[in-house]
């Protein structure tokens, strides 16, 4: 079956908000996950899969977190480590090291020396672009500098080749996916319902205020293939010439 992402942004210590996850709330998701039997792979494993390995029965997640929220560090790297468990860090490099309004509250981000942590620690640091703008509103020449300052801030900070980059919002078209494979990446994230290919992978969003039940549905795939199936049902109604 195909690997199942899923999308965090941040944990934290009070209540649930939309992008918020409560430390309670995640600990929960990942003792579920444990107990499903599933593997949890890195983002190259995932992206990388051959057919083979898609056409396996075993259940294959692959975790990531958007921003480069600090709570990365201090509250969600623990968790996972005592899990066993790897994730992906989609770091938006203008935020590295400050403390900024971000979603509607004041938002302290990843250091430097706290990435570089990270990425000894074998959690991969990879691009949400430089500032964080919807990229399907910016000229050509911004665009790049969106994708390429990003990818070189970061190969120079960590030391390592940068290969993945995920779309702020989630929003794309082809001029992004174009800047993407011109700037050096290989595989581009978004969200929701995505035709499937290397800059178009489609990731599952895990919300503040998810049940245990959805949790475990999108954790599984079977909310992303239900909603896959819409989309291709309500595309049909409306495409399609009544006979």
């Amino acid at each position: 079956m195909p690997t199942v992402i899923l999308m965090y942004h941040r944990l934290s210590r009070e209540q649930a908000q939309p992008y918020a996850v409560p430390v309670p709330a995640f600990t929960r998701h990942m003792r579920m996950l444990a107990a499903s039997g599933a593997a949890v792979v890195s983002l190259d494993a995932a992206s990388g899969m051959t057919k083979a390995a898609r056409r396996s029965r075993h259940l294959q997640v692959c975790l990531t977190f958007d921003d480069g929220c600090e709570d990365f560090y201090t509250l969600a790297a623990p968790i996972l480590s005592d899990h066993g468990f790897t994730a992906a860090v989609f770091m938006t490099t203008a935020f590295i090291g400050k403390t900024a309004p971000f979603d509607g509250a004041d938002t302290t981000f990843l250091s430097r020396s706290m990435l570089q942590e990270l990425h000894a620690a074998g959690f991969a640091i990879q691009s949400h672009t430089a500032t964080h703008q919807d990229l399907t509103t910016l000229s050509p020449d911004a665009l790049m500098q969106e994708m390429s300052g990003s990818r070189s801030m970061l190969e120079d900070i960590l030391g390592a080749p940068v290969h993945h980059v995920a779309y702020p919002y989630g929003r794309y078209n082809e001029n992004v996916v174009q800047a993407a494979a011109g700037a050096g990446y290989r595989y581009g994230y978004c969200a929701g319902h995505c035709p499937s290919g290397p800059y178009t992978t489609a990731r599952m969003a895990v919300r503040g205020g998810d049940s245990p039940l959805a949790f475990s549905l999108k954790m599984k795939g079977i909310a992303g293939s239900l909603r896959s199936l819409k989309c291709t049902l309500r595309d049909r109604v409306f495409r399609e010439p009544a006979s």
